[in-house]
């Protein structure tokens, strides 16, 4: 999971990294005190939340927040402010939170439980089909066996429907 914190004030980005780091385990955070640092060497980040102050100088949270949904629209935007006169542009963002400080890790989980875009995390096996040529199916890189030669024939029909259902008396007879 990667998250970026931004928050001008060094006080509150402490407090909030801790907060973050206390609540979610093996995580990447990327933590900025200045809104357009932050943007300039996170836009190439595929990030999946992003801890917001919004009055900051600059850029103000609420645009930083536009740009990242820009690029990338299911991305999780939290915002941490100390003034609830934002919370009508939060909701017209479609934001996944809006935490008040002082932050806690309490008030962190309450939203990383309510994401708006749950996480998922990416599993590192791949599966890699080759159709053209002999019919091979990778696992990570290495070729897969099959105990049967039906079975990769099963399997590389299966491929050829594109998920189309199918019954058993149809795969027999194609068999």
């Amino acid at each position: 999971m990667k998250i970026l914190l931004v928050d001008d004030e060094p006080l509150q980005l402490m407090r909030l990294e801790k907060a973050v780091k206390d609540s979610v385990t093996n995580a990447d955070l990327f933590c900025y005190g200045n809104p357009v640092e932050a943007y300039a060497k996170c836009k190439d980040q595929p990030l999946d939340i992003a801890f917001l102050d919004i009055e900051m100088p600059g850029m103000n949270g609420v645009q930083l927040a536009k740009k990242l949904k820009a690029i990338n629209p299911l991305i999780n935007i939290i915002f941490v402010t100390a003034y609830d006169q934002y919370a009508l542009e939060a909701h017209r963002l479609r934001v996944s939170g809006y935490v008040t400080k002082p932050v806690s890790k309490s008030k962190v989980l309450e939203e990383l439980h309510s994401l708006r875009n749950p996480y998922m995390p990416t599993k590192s096996k791949k599966l890699q089909v080759k159709c053209f040529g002999n019919f091979e199916v990778f696992s990570n890189g290495e070729p897969l066996r099959f105990s049967y030669k039906k079975s990769k024939e099963a399997f590389a029909y299966l491929i050829d429907r594109e998920g189309s259902a199918i019954n058993v008396n149809e795969l027999n007879a194609v068999l």
